[in-house]
């Protein structure tokens, strides 16, 4: 992607399927305020991803969308039900997701907790995109037992290194804390722990705390106003980021 340092910039839209097209067209009437605010032009190119793609192109991620991505300044992307998301997260290599978790005064006595209790929230959870389970060899087979299914959980010690240090340095920039969610009590070969505590060395400033998911989980409201940043593999940090909202 472009820098974002001119005074026109080219995006692409691309709404999917669900609640996606609603939730595009109010990102893009936003992006045009800023425009008009800031005095910037704004070029706004259209591609298909998911069963729409693959209706009208017979694929998922069209290599058509691939190259209308390809130079522009950034994706506004709404929902798909079902391919190309991965696809596009693989094919851009967009690894780091980041969830801001922000209570708004307004709300905050909708909340189904005490307001003291979620007043001043300020929480970011860091995503690996890219890899585990989502992207290892996965398939159906059978043998004497009978037909089955398989997910695998790979990652490469550089792929946790590398979000390791982007989690890191947003935690510096900040309270200095950081949570690594992980579930080492059974998947021993994934040591998210030391790679995390080795690139740490690098932050002396940033405290890190290993955590199993279980108990993150179990007391992440008891923890909300207390920690700065979880680092969060991709399987989990879908469904803790949803549950601390």
């Amino acid at each position: 992607m472009k820098p974002l340092n001119n005074i026109s910039y080219r995006i692409v839209a691309i709404s999917g399927e669900g609640i996606g097209p609603e939730v595009v067209e109010a990102s893009l009437r936003v992006l045009q305020q800023v425009a008009k605010l800031e005095g910037f032009s704004l070029q706004v190119d259209y591609g298909c991803l998911g069963t729409t793609a693959l209706k009208q192109f017979g694929s998922y991620f069209p290599q058509a969308t691939a190259e209308l991505c390809n130079g522009s300044n950034g994706i506004v992307f709404g929902a798909v039900a079902q391919g190309g998301l991965l696809e596009l997260r693989k094919h851009y290599d967009f690894f780091c997701n980041l969830r801001p978790i922000r209570i708004i005064n307004s709300l905050v006595n909708k909340s189904s907790l005490r307001p003291e209790k979620v007043q001043g929230l300020d929480i970011l959870i860091i995503r690996e995109l890219v890899s585990g389970i989502y992207f290892g060899p996965a398939g159906r087979s059978f043998d004497e037992k009978g037909a089955y299914g398989y997910h695998t959980m790979l990652y490469y010690d550089e792929e946790i290194r590398r979000i390791a240090r982007q989690a890191l340095g947003k935690a510096q920039q900040r309270r200095g804390l950081l949570t690594v969610a992980h579930k080492e009590n059974a998947l021993s070969h994934l040591p998210w722990t030391r790679l995390v505590q080795e690139e740490a060395l690098q932050f002396p400033d940033v405290v890190v705390e290993p955590m199993l998911v279980d108990n993150l989980a179990r007391i992440s409201h008891k923890l909300r106003k207390k920690r700065s940043f979880k680092l969060i593999k991709c399987i989990y940090g879908k469904h803790l980021s949803s549950f601390n909202r």
